[in-house]
This record gives structure tokens, C-alpha cells and sequence, in this order.
């Protein structure tokens, strides 16, 4: 493994390290993301969605539906894109700040909308799984294997957006040659209907 050099440009310079508080967050972040992984992927939230339909009592309800906010399919994978683009948002900072150069984005800043890159790939990613697969029993019910591969498929593609925000731009490019192809020239012009 070839060790992390810092260009001689940034030596000295205040950025030259990350901040102790982004690599903190950095920790965090990806500590949250391994738990909500683990507990999606092995905790099972059918009982608990059955006894809050049944009419638990108020405070057990309230237990019941943070459980089944964090570990239900539908609403741990939502959760897993965001804290994934947040992850990728908080590597290129570090790395930014690493090769000195400038991070003047506030924390708070760079985490939501982060946040909100990593809902846009879940919405992105569950409209394709609806649409495709027929329905959305795979959200509700899906066995250990379907929920990790989606997991782990979702939280990749919000870290690839979340560090690097063109790649998407350049997927969703591509994707437009390669439909467009087959299809008559407007002139050139891209907004153009044909």
C-alpha cells in the first residue's frame, strides 16, 4: 500500500492535515453507516410493524417505530444513501485539505446537501427497484441477501456522488448517448424535441 504524501506545495499551510473535527465526523459517520448496515441486514422489523398496526401502548409504539425506522428496508437503505454521499462529501474534504486546497464549504453545509445528493440516489435507486422488479415487495420482505446487495449497491453509488458530484452528471451523460443512438438529430441543439 503506497503511503499518503502530501504535496511539498501544502506543507506547512494550516490545511496540510485534516482537522481532528472532520476526521471525527469522518469516524462517526462511517460508524453509523456500519451499524444501520449490520441491523438492516439482521434485524428483522415484521413483529414490530404488526404490533404497532395492533395498537401498542404510546411509549412502546414510539420504541417500535424507531426500530422500524432504522431497520426496515424501505427506510434503512434511504438512511444508508445519505450517510454513504456524506462519507464520499467528508473523504474528498479530508483529501482536498490534505493536497491544500481551499474547503470553504461550513461542515453543516457540506452535510446536508450531501444528505440530500444521497436521498436523490435512493429515490433514483428504489424507482428503478419498483419499476422493475414489479412492485415493492422486495422492499417490504426481501431475504438477508437482496437487502445487502441493495445495502451495499445504494451506499456505493451515493459515496461515488457524494465525493465526486460529476460522476453522476457524467453516468447520466453517457446513458443519453448511448439511448439517443437510434434517434433522429434535432440540429444539435440538446433541448430541442424531436
Amino acid at each position: 500500500m503506497a503511503a499518503l504524501t502530501i504535496p511539498e506545495e501544502a506543507r506547512g499551510t494550516p490545511r496540510a492535515s485534516a482537522r481532528w473535527g472532520e476526521a471525527l465526523a469522518g469516524t462517526v459517520v462511517f460508524g453509523l453507516w456500519f451499524l444501520l448496515y449490520a441491523a438492516g441486514a439482521l434485524v428483522g422489523t415484521g413483529p414490530a410493524r404488526e404490533r404497532v398496526m395492533a395498537g401498542a401502548p404510546p411509549l412502546e409504539a414510539i420504541r417500535l417505530l424507531t426500530l422500524i425506522l432504522l431497520c426496515y428496508t424501505a427506510t434503512n437503505v434511504a438512511i444508508l444513501c445519505i450517510i454513504g454521499s456524506q462519507l464520499g462529501g467528508l473523504f474528498r474534504r479530508v483529501r482536498e485539505g490534505l493536497q491544500g486546497r481551499p474547503t470553504p464549504t461550513s461542515m453543516p453545509s457540506l452535510m446536508f446537501a450531501l444528505g440530500l445528493q444521497g436521498f436523490v440516489i435512493y429515490l433514483v435507486i428504489v424507482s428503478g427497484v419498483i419499476s422493475f422488479s414489479g412492485g415493492y415487495a422486495f422492499l417490504s420482505s426481501p431475504n438477508q441477501d437482496q437487502y445487502m446487495r441493495l445495502a451495499a449497491t445504494a451506499s456505493l453509488f451515493s459515496f461515488v456522488v457524494g465525493y465526486s458530484p460529476t460522476a453522476i452528471v457524467a453516468l447520466l451523460a453517457r446513458l443519453e448517448r448511448l439511448l439517443g443512438a437510434g434517434a433522429p438529430s434535432t440540429g444539435g441543439d440538446p433541448g430541442a424535441v424531436a
